[in-house]
């Protein structure tokens, strides 16, 4: 079992894990994502989604339509890791629990800011080394760094349109709930 459950609004990452006999998962009261049972949850009334990955413990989390993404270094690039851990997302989900969403939300935007940042220098440094001496290898490095900036500067502009509601979690949860009891 590859799953996310909840206990005493703690969430729990569940990895290779097999359940005992007899206990078939869909029993399970405090299952909140798994990937052979429930591979699309919506939370906190249909403001945080949890979709399944590319693998068995990997998920897409979305809040507010906005994907949360890890940063990867892979051949001498950077690049955007649509998927994450089991044991990430339940952190996330932790964050979002105990401090809120717009507060997660808010944190994100500014680490992504934070990053962004560190890297335009890290450009601008490269670009001036160019200037006194060209190298290939870090010219072609240097355009993938601008490139994974501009996609960074995407994603920001993303979470800086969304605006906070000003709702507690509560009244998107009754809300949705309401919605859901009445119509489907």
């Amino acid at each position: 079992m590859n799953a996310i459950l909840k206990k005493e609004n703690v969430y729990i990452a569940i990895k290779n894990e097999d359940l005992r006999n007899g206990v078939n998962s869909k029993e399970v009261e405090s299952l909140i994502y798994d990937y052979n049972d429930k591979d699309s949850v919506y939370l906190y009334g249909g403001r945080v989604s949890l979709h399944y990955g590319s693998a068995e413990d990997l998920v897409n989390l979305e809040v507010d339509g906005i994907q949360i993404q890890e940063v990867y270094h892979k051949d001498s690039s950077l690049s955007f890791k649509k998927n994450i851990n089991l044991s990430k997302a339940a952190a996330f989900l932790n964050q979002m629990e105990n401090l809120g969403i717009d507060p997660f939300l808010e944190n994100y935007r500014n680490q992504l800011r934070d990053f962004k940042k560190e890297l335009e220098i890290k450009a601008e440094k490269i670009e001036q080394e160019q200037s006194v001496q060209f190298d290939e290898d870090r010219l072609t490095f240097l355009t993938s760094l601008k490139k994974f900036i501009n996609e960074l500067t995407c994603t920001i502009f993303c979470l800086l349109i969304n605006m906070n509601a000003g709702l507690d979690n509560q009244y998107y949860s009754d809300a949705y709930n309401e919605i859901i009891n009445l119509y489907f």
